[in-house]
């Protein structure tokens, strides 16, 4: 075999690069854009089927729709020749109707938390049984597909009035509020009135007036609505958070509206972490059988605050951060309650959820039990090492005595406790695994034995789990049974329980004792009641090698017994659509191996018509994202479907996008020589590519947990830019990355920079071995955002004979400048000197090359994630150390650089800085023959 030779790099000027990144970026868009997303499916009153999206007409948002030919579900085989289903706008004209205004601050940091653009118009929808409610900056429009009519919410514009009338009084945390009689419409139009948190601005409209889009005497809003859902029981009943308070409206008439004694105070918006560690982006739940909506009630006095702003402008509003180890948001749950035309708001005492769970920190899920008036409420601890799923009874809220019906009173409690009085002991604590007295299957001996099943009467624990090296992941696969003995319940739920290899849909069941006790605290002498869980259950509804999408919700129909979901059956780097029976523990995969289901982190719903089918985008490495439509196919004695690729959805006016001429990377695996563990990696060849000759490397980096990279997706193509322009590109997952099960995880608990970088070098250094030479190894580029910013920095000091360059940005410096939730699940809580110092790359600056062109630092000035402080330490520390770096801050941008000017200049200054870099080592190398000294 003959020796390669380098292959030549074309210098290019930084105006030429600066052309090249403006020139690629329409092609990017061509490849990867969708047109339109968040998927749903909704069955009209006349049973047809219709498909929903959001797609952007003339720069503005709007809601599209397209019917599904039922009849073309009902074929017995897949055929070929596939129809489309063209999306085209709602027959109201929505875009009519909405304001022109300016996207306010909140539902701009909304936007980053869910990784999406900020965009005008329809931003989101919630499908109820009739009708659909459309969010569109600080609106709601209610939509009936029947009628195609729309009709505008007045939010807030018909007010409360300022001081209540005499039978309505505000409650505090601890005591039930008075009602508010509304069976009049006691407050109409006309009343005027405010809370402290809810101050309208003059964009808010008068009942009687629909604003146009011309409407100059509008001024941009700063108002965000930030969820809009209709009442399940009754589709007349809106609920909506505005400005961060809760409003219910009853037939166009605000009936409810939380207020806050406090700015620190806010109700329906889970706090920062919960929203960006966590990603639950809702705070209001209705119950599906009655009128009553539970929400959080978020108090963030305690705090600490961050401020983002540039020298010289006018402040910008604080905003709540709390950094690792500081105190974090505290939250109660409250429910507002709709009964005989009268609204009570009512709260649950912080103490309940604090006896069963002790050492509670997060409500990171909530919602309603089946029964529609019970509560489930999952809870961790602070570092995310334990976790508890409880049901709490709606007698357990502080009821005033009208509704308590058939609730012992609370003195009975305070009668009965000198009699029986129980405390709590290590055995709370534990996991279901080491539960042995009360854990059971339906096959056990044990089962004959069991007393017999209770109601739920009071607060209960009917789940917990413990890890005691590493964290439990949070997910949004939860999902209450029905109850089909009333007099013997059985309380169920769908439920995602992690195991060494895999994240696994499950079925969880718990039977109560009937009997219960009563339990003193001396807390506030607060007495309460606990039940007795006599029996706990877990079946796994799937291979225990496989994990679920825990971002992606799940869809289940109880009347065949069945639970769709994503999971990564086929293999680690793919994403089917799945269903398991959860009375068999039958599963199955529904969609084709060697393509990939594609979510959206800012659309965890699964659109699934569970008698017909269901709608996803699918893609793959050679394939860009295609909306397909799957319909059910059930043959005789089985008990799970099969689905067929029916036909496509696309929007109206579009062509099939011409067949692109890119080169497709190679889906690669391997062996760790280290650890013996199968890794996954993509290498992206450049244009023009000779097998002789060799080629420098651009490595692209993330590394961190909770994040797959490396997908049989169409994402690659943002590196096409690079392998242009003559790199190899070179993408790999780790130890410690997601969705392989928490023991391929753990592997980063408590040492972050450590068995990630060793990985990245490793399959680095493999992937060169195995490809042949090609990859020219003395020239290798590092590049990575965020978490990967900080990879980037770790791998250049720690191998900077193996990087030549590292380009980081919005790199995390020091993980006690990061935000709780996520640093203290994986790092660790109480804080621990040791173990953070060992992380941080500031420990690391001495390591770093001391020659030019071998480092660059880029940073948004307003980043809320990742914080330009981390940015600002790492620089002293490099003055300080005497470590040359080159710096590009973005005045104006976040966490991600998304501006289109900003993205395109960023793009030239990162060739423009890695083809210096590589220039730097072959004049070394020349010099070297001459006598000088290499890099």
């Amino acid at each position: 075999m003959r020796d390669r030779e380098t292959a030549k790099f074309d210098v290019k000027t930084f105006t030429q690069l600066l052309d090249h990144a403006r020139a690629w970026r329409p092609e990017m868009r061509s490849l990867t854009s969708q047109g339109f997303s968040k998927l749903g499916l909704m069955r009209h009153t006349d049973g047809r089927l219709h498909v929903y999206a959001i797609s952007a007409q003339n720069g503005t948002q709007n809601i599209v729709t397209g019917e599904i030919p039922l009849e073309l579900t009902q074929q017995k085989e897949e055929n070929d020749l596939k129809i489309t289903v063209r999306l085209k706008t709602t027959v109201c004209n929505v875009e009519a109707l909405l304001r022109k205004a300016a996207p306010s601050d909140e539902f701009a940091m909304l936007c980053e938390r869910q990784r999406a653009s900020v965009v005008q118009g329809i931003t989101d929808y919630e499908i109820g049984s009739k009708e659909i409610t459309l969010m569109a900056g600080d609106q709601v429009f209610l939509y009936t597909p029947h009628s195609g009519g729309v009709k505008p919410i007045a939010t807030g514009a018909i007010e409360l009035p300022s001081s209540p009338p005499p039978n309505v009084r505000k409650s505090s945390n601890r005591n039930a509020v008075e009602p508010m009689d509304v069976s009049e419409g006691t407050f109409g139009p006309g009343v005027k009135g405010c809370s402290v948190e809810a101050q309208h601005s003059t964009s808010a409209s008068p009942a009687n007036k629909t604003p146009g889009k011309n409407d100059s005497s509008l001024p941009p809003s700063s108002n965000f609505i930030f969820t809009a859902k209709l009442c399940p029981s009754d589709s007349d009943c809106l609920a909506y958070v505005l400005n961060k308070q809760v409003h219910i409206e009853q037939d166009g008439t605000l009936i409810h509206r939380t207020t806050s004694d406090s700015k620190h105070i806010t109700n329906g918006v889970p706090s920062y972490v919960v929203q960006e560690e966590m990603e639950r982006f809702e705070g209001i739940w209705w119950s599906e059988t009655h009128k009553r909506l539970l929400y959080e009630h978020v108090n963030e006095e305690e705090v600490a605050e961050a401020q983002f702003g540039i020298n010289g402008d006018n402040p910008s509003t604080p905003m709540k951060y709390p950094r690792v180890g500081t105190k974090n948001a505290m939250s109660q749950l409250r429910m507002v309650i709709i009964e005989n035309g009268m609204v009570y708001d009512v709260s649950l005492n912080n103490q309940v959820l604090l006896n069963l769970f002790p050492q509670y920190e997060y409500i990171t899920r909530a919602g309603f039990f089946s029964d529609g008036t019970s509560v489930w409420v999952q809870l961790m601890n602070r570092d995310q090492s334990e976790c508890s799923l409880v049901l709490i009874p709606y007698s357990a809220f502080d009821l005033p005595k009208e509704l308590r019906g058939n609730t012992p009173p609370r003195s009975k409690c305070f009668e009965m406790r000198k009699s029986l009085i129980i405390s709590f002991d290590d055995t709370d604590t534990q996991t279901v695994e080491d539960m042995k007295i009360g854990h059971w299957n339906q096959n056990s001996q044990e089962a004959a034995e069991k007393p017999p099943r209770g109601k739920l009467q009071v607060p209960v624990t009917i789940h917990k789990s413990r890890r005691h090296n590493s964290w439990i992941n949070s997910h949004n696969a939860i999902h209450p049974l029905k109850v089909t003995d009333e007099e013997r319940p059985f309380y169920e739920f769908i439920y995602c329980l992690e195991r060494p290899h895999g994240s696994c849909i499950s079925l969880i069941s718990a039977e109560l004792d009937p009997t219960f006790v009563f339990v003193a605290s001396d807390i506030f002498n607060y007495s309460f009641c606990r039940g007795n869980l006599v029996h706990c259950g877990e079946e796994i509804l799937m291979a225990e090698t496989y994990s679920i999408n825990k971002s992606m919700g799940i869809v289940v129909d109880e009347n065949k017994n069945l639970v769709y979901y994503v999971a990564n059956e086929s293999h680690p780097t793919e994403w089917n659509v799945c269903v398991s029976n959860y009375r068999t523990k039958k599963h199955a995969q529904l969609t084709e191996n060697g393509i990939c289901f594609k979510c959206e982190r800012a659309n965890g719903r699964l659109a699934v018509d569970i008698d017909h089918g269901f709608a996803c985008w699918m893609t793959s490495v050679g394939s860009p994202a295609q909306c397909r439509f799957y319909s059910f196919k059930w043959m005789d004695g089985e008990e799970l479907p099969k689905a067929l690729h029916t036909l496509n959805v696309s929007l109206t006016g579009t062509d099939n996008p011409p067949e692109q001429q890119v080169d497709v990377p190679e889906m690669v695996e391997f062996q760790s020589r280290r650890t013996g563990l199968m890794h996954y990696g993509l290498i992206l060849r450049p244009n023009n590519f000779d097998p002789y000759k060799k080629y420098p490397v651009f490595h692209y980096v993330y590394g961190g947990p909770g994040i797959q990279i490396v997908h049989n997706d169409y994402s690659w193509v943002q590196f096409i830019r690079f392998a242009r322009l003559g790199y190899v590109v070179v993408v790999l997952d780790n130890r410690g990355s997601a969705h392989r099960g928490i023991e391929f995880e753990n592997f980063i608990s408590r040492k972050m920079g450590t068995v990630e970088v060793e990985d990245q070098v490793d399959g680095l250094q493999t992937l060169a071995e195995r490809t042949g030479g090609f990859m020219d190894m003395s020239r290798v580029i590092v590049h990575g955002w965020s978490y990967g910013g900080y990879m980037a920095l770790q791998l250049l000091a720690k191998h900077p004979k193996v990087y030549s360059a590292a380009i980081a940005g919005g790199a995390v410096s020091d993980w006690r400048l990061y935000d709780t939730a996520y640093t203290e699940r994986y790092m660790g809580y109480p804080v621990i000197d040791q173990v953070y110092t060992e992380s941080s790359v500031l420990n690391l600056v001495g390591k770093l090359p001391d020659e030019p062109n071998r480092l660059m630092l880029v940073h948004g000035l307003m980043d809320e994630n990742v914080h330009f402080s981390h940015l600002t330490t790492l620089i002293d520390e490099c003055i300080k150390k005497g470590k040359w770096h080159e710096l590009l801050i973005f005045p104006r941008e976040r966490h991600g650089i998304r501006g289109n000017d900003a993205s395109i200049y960023l793009d030239a200054r990162m060739m423009y800085f890695a083809q210096n870099a590589i220039q730097n080592i072959v004049l070394s190398k020349d010099d070297s023959a001459q006598g000088g000294a290499p890099v």
